[in-house]
């Protein structure tokens, strides 16, 4: 992605005007943390025997818990909210292979030292508008488009020292829609859950995120609120792509995810 495109994904909720200016803005960082099992099936042009079917997989890559920081910044006006958001997922493995395997055109014998590193990193836009709301609750759907950068690259090492290496970098955009419920149980202390799924198409057979979060306010200033957030999520994602003989196939399931951050509300 150009850093000009990423940019304006950052930082338009800002500066977007709706006939009036946002009433309240807000930052939020989090770091999650998860177990993770899946594979990236990697060939070379889309032929047959380029690559071992659904391998590596992350077990016989030692990938077994990955973390990650996502950022997001949102501007609301009554009802509706603009939302940017971005996850950087980047995780390595490294392990002696315990059979044969072909990634990328490339064979690795079984007793080979192999070293991956994987990212799948998420640019999104988003929309949010509440359509039921009382004093403490509120029920919102929400549709975002996402650019996602996928990178795989690998570096092996045989018995007698010869060493291998390979990488396969790309992208695609998906749709994703979903709802959104918040409850504040207390002034300082709210609780949302947040399911999202992708609309498929030919690639992206299926992406489902849910998350449940509790926020504590430490700080209150008018409109100026610092909260704590803490909370655990789900991830299952499957991408296979449109290549006729042999597809670019990945898929993953996170469970549980704990995540943990801080908001800024101004």
């Amino acid at each position: 992605m150009k850093k000009r495109d990423l940019l304006l994904t950052l930082f338009i909720p800002c500066v977007l005007k709706a006939g009036i200016m946002p009433s309240q803005y807000s930052i939020k960082a989090l770091y999650n943390h998860g177990k993770i099992d899946g594979f990236v099936q990697i060939p070379r042009g889309g032929q047959n025997g380029t690559t071992s079917i659904r391998r590596p997989d992350f077990d016989e890559l030692g990938i077994d818990k990955v973390s990650y920081p996502e950022f997001e910044i949102k501007a609301k006006w009554d009802k509706l909210s603009l939302y940017s958001n971005v996850k950087y997922k980047k995780f390595d493995g490294s392990k002696s292979l315990q059979s044969n395997l072909i990634t990328h055109s490339r064979a690795i014998p079984m007793g080979a030292s192999l070293s991956t590193k994987h990212e799948y990193i998420s640019y999104s836009f988003g929309a949010q508008y509440d359509i039921y709301r009382t004093e403490k609750f509120t029920l919102s759907p929400l549709l975002e488009y996402s650019l996602y950068d996928f990178s795989y690259k690998y570096d092996a090492t045989i018995l007698n020292s010869k060493k291998i290496s390979g990488e396969r970098s790309f992208g695609w955009g998906q749709i994703n829609y979903g709802l959104k419920a918040a409850y504040q149980v207390t002034d300082r202390y709210s609780v949302d859950l947040t399911y999202k799924e992708a609309i498929r198409h030919d690639s992206v057979r299926k992406y489902q995120e849910l998350s449940f979060m509790n926020s504590y306010t430490v700080y209150s200033n008018g409109n100026n609120k610092v909260n704590l957030l803490f909370g655990i999520g789900y991830e299952k994602f499957k991408y296979r792509d449109t290549q006729e003989q042999k597809q670019n196939f990945m898929k993953h399931k996170m469970s549980p995810v704990y995540k943990a951050g801080i908001e800024y509300l101004f």
